[in-house]
């Protein structure tokens, strides 16, 4: 679900279609990461939220630890105790709600990337999938992020970010 102004300005939930890609359960099936957290390997892990962090960065509970984690490609607007900027808010909201009211949440790492930021925070990286749809593509295709940074171009995911930062864009000029 996602939220849009309506004719009086009021908030109104409306059903959306998922245009983006599905996790296949092959990922399911895959190791996540090498012992001890050293290396990603691609595959899901089902976890639990722990706590919001903002738009793009949230806290999970992965096998018994609590790991914060910057979600792949997509930059949010800030809205943190770092700062705050235009669209924040709203981006942090929505990243909240679809992990707040998630029924299943899963990470996956990605091989053709870092398992962890290069940040002091040591993050890890990951794409998040929520009920089945990649949390990272719906950011970007609802307007509430931007793709990047990319650092490996071949990561599993890409593409269909800049295909929902086209599908965004084209939206917004029609308007």
């Amino acid at each position: 679900m996602w939220y849009n102004k309506g004719e009086g300005g009021d908030a109104m939930r409306n059903d959306h279609i998922y245009d983006g890609p599905r996790l296949r359960n092959k990922f399911k099936n895959m190791p996540f990461w090498t012992a001890p957290q050293g290396k990603a390997l691609g595959g899901a892990k089902q976890v639990k939220l722990a706590f919001n962090v903002d738009g793009d960065t949230a806290a999970f509970y992965i096998d018994g630890a609590v790991e914060h984690v910057r979600f792949f490609n997509i930059d949010t607007p800030e809205y943190n105790r770092f700062g705050v900027q235009i669209g924040g808010k709203e981006a942090s909201a929505y990243t909240a709600n679809a992990l707040n009211n998630a029924r299943e949440i899963y990470l996956q790492t990605d091989p053709s990337d870092k398992l962890r930021d290069f940040s002091g925070f040591k993050r890890l990286l990951a794409w998040v999938w929520v009920d089945g749809e990649l949390l990272n593509y719906n950011l970007v295709r609802h307007g509430h992020a931007r793709v990047g940074p990319i650092y490996a171009s071949n990561m599993y995911y890409t593409n269909f970010l800049y295909k929902a930062e086209s599908l965004q864009n084209q939206e917004k000029s029609s308007d």
